[in-house]
């Protein structure tokens, strides 16, 4: 009987939902007409049944996005596709969300590729380790590439992980592409919705460890991130996304290390490899003439300070 009973129907439809809960895939889209039929073909190879894709389109201005969009939604009968006003890519992720009707959330963008075990290996690590949300890292391959299966990368992505000291300086979180609760993501707020300047994801995976929500990485590769050189992240003031992730933190420490913080980070991190000093002096090369005895002086006055 107890054999019976362990194959019968009702049996096998409870615990196949228990062990392989609806994920949903939440994908932005935004003028990438080349690149969304390729993540799409990808999805196409995972070894996870139980999922569903939304796809929005953020207001795409050309008429060749909105074509390609148009034909996947033909292509794809299965998956959600949706059109809203621009509003950039937090909101557009968020909008996604409210869409969705799976326990998990995974977001990816939509001129990245999956590897076909990124839901099996997400669902896993999450249950397994019983936290809010899992991060991974991933294999960064070139722009120009036409296929859904890369093999050739410019460089990976190893974040460590949850440390709210070091994610002050670097991401060292992870992705935006992450599995996480869904109740935990509407109880966090979503990604912020800031449209003039990037590290939304750093930002949200920051206050998710600031709230004391749990997070975990798997050192392994489960995407592929198309690293292209017009990307929205890369044509972003750095000063200004930092100084958004600083204002995640700036809810949570006394304001004296409020303006510690904001003040650090332009001279530190600007973005060359002699920090300060390079920075003071193109300001310093900015303002005065070339010529200037006064610009000599406060050259070597910033070259006393720093000794």
């Amino acid at each position: 009987k107890k054999w019976i009973d362990f194959h019968s129907l009702e049996f096998v439809a409870k615990n196949f939902l228990e062990s392989c809960p609806l994920v949903s895939i939440c994908v932005p889209y935004y003028n990438y007409p080349k690149y969304l039929p390729m993540l799409l073909e990808s999805l196409e190879e995972l070894d996870y049944d139980n999922f569903e894709v939304i796809i929005v389109n953020d207001g795409s201005s050309q008429k060749e996005a909105n074509s390609v969009f148009e034909q996947m939604k033909e292509l794809y009968p299965d998956y959600s596709f949706f059109t809203k006003q621009n509003s950039g890519v937090g909101d557009t992720r968020n909008y996604a969300a409210s869409k969705a009707n799976g326990k998990y959330l995974i977001f990816m963008d939509s001129d990245n590729l999956s590897y076909p075990n990124m839901i099996n290996d997400f669902v896993k690590a999450i249950q397994k380790s019983d936290v809010d949300l899992v991060t991974c890292y991933f294999d960064a391959f070139g722009e120009n590439y036409s296929g859904s299966k890369p093999e050739k990368f410019l460089y990976k992505y190893l974040p460590l992980g949850a440390c709210k000291e070091a994610g002050i300086l670097e991401n060292i979180y992870g992705d935006a592409n992450f599995i996480v609760k869904r109740d935990i993501f509407e109880k966090i707020g979503g990604f912020g919705v800031e449209k003039d300047t990037s590290w939304e994801d750093w930002e949200f995976l920051a206050k998710l460890s600031l709230e004391e929500y749990t997070q975990k990485i798997i050192p392994k590769s489960l995407f592929c991130y198309r690293h292209t050189e017009a990307g929205f992240s890369r044509n972003t003031s750095i000063y200004k996304n930092h100084q958004r992730v600083l204002r995640c933190y700036s809810h949570y420490y006394p304001k004296e290390i409020q303006n510690l913080l904001s003040g650090f980070v332009v001279p530190s991190f600007y973005g060359n490899s002699n920090g300060i000093l390079n920075y003071i002096k193109q300001t310093v090369n900015k303002f005065l003439p070339i010529n200037s005895k006064r610009r000599k002086i406060v050259k070597k006055l910033i070259k006393g300070i720093l000794k």
